[in-house]
């Protein structure tokens, strides 16, 4: 029925960028993607990382032209635009829309700025914004160019979340959304405003931050100049999406309380619905969910999708992932005894820092026994083993009952893995129809924001109707309550043997 409306969505992720376009349905017509790296500046090092904005712009401009061509759908059939971007980064204009800077969540310049911001105010920071430590958010980089860099520092006119940025470069628009706002840690989850209070206690001006609008608003037009680059009609709307974490919630069409969305990308997160701002207790974060009124209690597992990178790059050589889903897929569950701790965890935001890992194996009569195979599984079942402990975080703090558990990024594109989270989960899984679920959420904005849908929560509904079903298979079910608790007990003690080493 919708089939003849068209959508463009883009994403500036943490490793690359995508551009995308999408029915009425949510079936994607195409897709382009290109990978990117950041710099490291030199008056910032070491911890310093940031990037050229116009360089980014014009990757997703061009990944934009792309997709139109793969799809084979003239500009004036797409209805509108709506944008996705990696949280905790952000992008400082000055008063004539130039980047003064452009920095990802990675950039960690302000390490000592964020030690007195955690002594004088942590407290407020986390209470207010559901968000610390301060180390990885902008009060801290902040204080750094304000301590640093005073005379740029003083340029700064407007500080735009990277989803905030995209629809600056498509409109002119200069505007946010709470779920990308939250993650800047000065925005007030429960009154979904800027803070004034953390404006007066880190002198920072109002001005400094744009207006609110909801995900799926209207916030403007692309602007002939950007029509021009990315091969749009001008003039075309331009709706506001939001974080990609969120934005995945809502491409796999989590949008009720009780409901988790765990997205396997590059990091992990795990997110149950509230139906309020819950106090995270500063191990876990809160923020808004994209339709108003909600929230989401996030346990984070970390690098998920990246460990499992990096262990392709060292055993394969390369990104070789049918290689390594083949290898995995050959070993039985528990890996012949091995254990992975390659990065993803339980989530502690109180003590995020340099952690302890590698590979435990068992040393048998013929030295080692271990291959290719069992490292591996070891490394995915890993990753399942920490979704289930921070969904066991999430759910011990929000005391609410589990309605369903839906799984999307890139991950899923393994089948062996959705399977192993099943059973190591021991419920049934809702698995997303499409791996890039957070491009699918910014196409139901655009969708609601171009009148084809009523609200975020009707959209998603129809537009998540081909996401499939996971069953846990019983024996492996029972194997994994066991494989899990021997996890946890090495992982503690791993924990308490790197307290010893630091």
């Amino acid at each position: 029925m919708h089939s003849g409306f068209y959508f463009l969505t883009l994403d500036a992720g943490t490793s690359g960028g995508r551009a995308a376009i999408f029915d009425g349905m949510g079936r994607q017509a195409a897709v382009a993607a290109a990978a990117w790296d950041y710099e490291r500046p030199a008056d910032a090092a070491p911890w310093g990382r940031a990037f050229d904005a116009g360089r980014f712009w014009n990757i997703l401009a061009g990944l934009a032209r792309q997709a139109l061509a793969q799809a084979n759908v003239p500009a004036r059939q797409v209805a509108a635009v709506s944008v996705t971007a990696q949280r905790g980064g952000m992008v400082i204009l000055d008063r004539a829309g130039a980047a003064l800077y452009a920095g990802p969540i990675q950039d960690l310049r302000g390490v000592y700025q964020a030690a007195a911001l955690e002594e004088t105010c942590g407290e407020r920071l986390a209470a207010i914004s559901g968000h610390g430590p301060a180390l990885i958010f902008a009060p801290a980089r902040l204080q750094w160019f304000r301590e640093q860099q005073p005379d740029l520092f003083s340029r700064f006119a407007t500080l735009l979340t990277i989803s905030d940025w995209l629809i600056f470069c498509l409109s002119g628009a200069r505007c946010t959304e709470p779920s990308a706002a939250a993650d800047t840690q000065l925005f007030d989850i429960r009154q979904g405003a800027w803070s004034a209070e953390l404006m007066s206690t880190l002198a920072l001006p109002a001005a400094l931050f744009p207006p609110v609008h909801v995900t799926g608003a209207v916030v403007g037009a692309v602007s002939p100049a950007a029509a021009a680059q990315i091969g749009l009609a001008a003039a075309t709307p331009v709706v506001m999406g939001g974080a990609d974490t969120q934005m995945g919630l809502l491409g796999m069409g989590m949008t009720a309380p009780g409901e988790v969305g765990i997205l396997a990308g590059w990091s992990m997160p795990v997110q149950q619905v509230t139906a309020a701002a819950l106090d995270a207790r500063r191990r876990l974060w809160v923020g808004p969910h994209a339709l108003p009124g909600l929230w989401v209690l996030e346990g984070n597992a970390g690098p998920a999708g990246r460990a499992y990178a990096w262990l392709a790059e060292v055993m394969c050589g390369r990104p070789d992932f049918a290689g390594l889903e083949e290898m995995a897929a050959s070993v039985d569950p528990g890996a012949g005894g091995v254990l992975a701790f390659l990065g993803p965890q339980p989530m502690n935001a109180a003590e995020m820092g340099l952690a302890w890992g590698g590979l435990l194996m068992p040393l048998g009569a013929d030295f080692i026994e271990v291959r290719r195979e069992h490292l591996a599984r070891a490394c995915l079942e890993n990753i399942a083993f920490a979704a289930r402990a921070n969904l066991e975080l999430v759910t011990e703090l929000s005391q609410a009952p589990v309605v369903q558990v839906a799984v999307g990024g890139g991950l899923t594109r393994s089948r062996v893995w959705t399977q192993m989270l099943a059973d190591v989960l021991g419920r049934p899984l809702r698995v997303s129809a499409l791996p890039d679920a957070s491009s699918r959420g910014a196409a139901i904005s655009a969708a609601v924001g171009a009148g084809l849908y009523p609200d975020l929560a009707t959209a998603a509904a129809a537009m998540t109707r081909d996401d499939v079903s996971v069953t846990p298979a019983r024996v492996a079910l029972a194997e994994y309550l066991d494989l899990y608790e021997r996890w946890q007990r090495a992982r503690e003690q791993l924990d308490a043997l790197g307290q010893r080493i630091d």
